[in-house]
């Protein structure tokens, strides 16, 4: 694909969220979703280009009491579908397939107390 052809990052669209709520002094849920609508380019440079999408929803504790500058520890667990669409065809697929992955993980951080 030409330069020319191809859309700035500046016109790419990249927009998500995130919510949560702590139900008590230890434990909150959160949940966020996120998508990229800038053409991704494949690391490979083959010309593909891709959207992705990601919802997500984890249960976190939080280490209620101890503080580091205002900061509080937490931990947890997650879960959510990543999405990938296909915007050209090529040798993975047809313009328009999409790819779905099941995730899951573990989260440590801080955040505000």
């Amino acid at each position: 694909m030409p330069h020319s052809a191809r859309r700035s990052a500046s016109a790419a669209k990249f927009s998500g969220g995130q919510i949560g709520w702590r139900f008590s002094p230890h434990w909150s849920v959160q949940a966020w979703y996120d998508e990229a609508d800038g053409d991704l380019e494949s690391k490979y440079d083959s010309g593909e280009r891709w959207d992705a999408k990601n919802i997500f929803a984890s249960l976190r504790y939080h280490m209620d009491g101890v503080n580091f500058l205002g900061f509080e520890p937490y931990a947890g667990v997650n879960l959510g579908d990543f999405e990938l669409e296909n915007l050209t065809n090529s040798s993975t697929g047809a313009e328009g397939d999409k790819r779905h992955s099941f995730m899951t993980g573990v989260e440590v951080g801080i955040q505000r107390a």
